[in-house]
């Protein structure tokens, strides 16, 4: 079986080899045009990407929101929204009440 030999792929690559630099600002120049490229290259697929999805989501293809049509029924019943307000006029009536009677308890010190 033949072997694979990964450093005879790579220096056949014309952008991954080490070239020689003749001074540090000359490396320097080199490595912020390689990150400005590739940020402009990321920027530029992101603001794609996002008007791609933008515009799916627009047209509907993408997130649909096809509800189903329900029919209206009244969601409240009469007899039971009477009970529970007459339930609440009758706790009303009794806090009033208790509210207005003076409590009658011994002093048990006395």
């Amino acid at each position: 079986m033949k072997s694979f030999d990964f450093k005879k792929i790579t220096a056949s690559l014309k952008f991954l080899k080490r070239g020689e630099y003749k001074s540090i600002s000359a490396k320097a120049e080199h490595d912020w045009k390689i990150m400005l490229v590739s940020f402009f290259v990321l920027w530029i697929i992101i603001i794609s990407l996002s008007m791609f999805l933008f515009f799916q989501i627009e047209g509907g293809q993408i997130f649909k929101t096809d509800v189903p049509q329900v029919e209206n029924k009244p969601a409240i019943n009469k007899v039971v929204l009477e009970d529970v307000v007459n339930s609440f006029e009758a706790k009303k009536v009794r806090g009033e009440g208790l509210k207005n009677q003076k409590l009658n308890i011994p002093d048990p010190s006395l």
